[in-house]
């Protein structure tokens, strides 16, 4: 696929394990993925407005992923987010006041997230389902 016709995702998760999981297999799945493990340099050096899809942990400091995703929205980030947490969940009414349409809680199968992104990007998966339950 040429990279031109790729679509850029953004995941921040300060969680390495986490953060090169998703970064592999959303790769594998022929993405153009951004992985960093602090909202500061999101913030500080990217241009969120580059990407159609953002997953963010929300254990994260300074900043939590609620408060990251607010941030971005203001700055022009207009694309999908999806929230990722293994000792928060949200309300919905939290949720959707920072525009953020879909949540995981940790530990997930990583199909659940390959399936969002997909629907997101308006795709039918290409994810094989041989991942042995693989959970993050």
């Amino acid at each position: 696929m040429n990279t031109a016709d790729m679509k850029n995702i953004l995941v921040i998760d300060d969680d390495p394990l986490c953060m090169f999981s998703m970064l592999k297999i959303l790769c594998d799945e022929g993405y153009h993925v951004v992985a960093v493990n602090s909202p500061e340099t999101v913030i500080s050096s990217i241009n969120a407005g580059d990407f159609e899809v953002i997953i963010t942990d929300f254990n994260m400091e300074p900043v939590n992923g609620i408060e990251l995703v607010r941030t971005l929205r203001g700055r022009g980030f207009s694309g999908k987010a999806i929230l990722v947490s293994g000792i928060y969940h949200p309300d919905g009414k939290e949720m959707s006041e920072a525009g953020i349409g879909a949540f995981f809680q940790k530990p997930f199968e990583i199909e659940g997230i390959c399936k969002k992104v997909r629907e997101y990007m308006g795709e039918k998966s290409r994810f094989d389902g041989h991942t042995g339950g693989i959970r993050f």
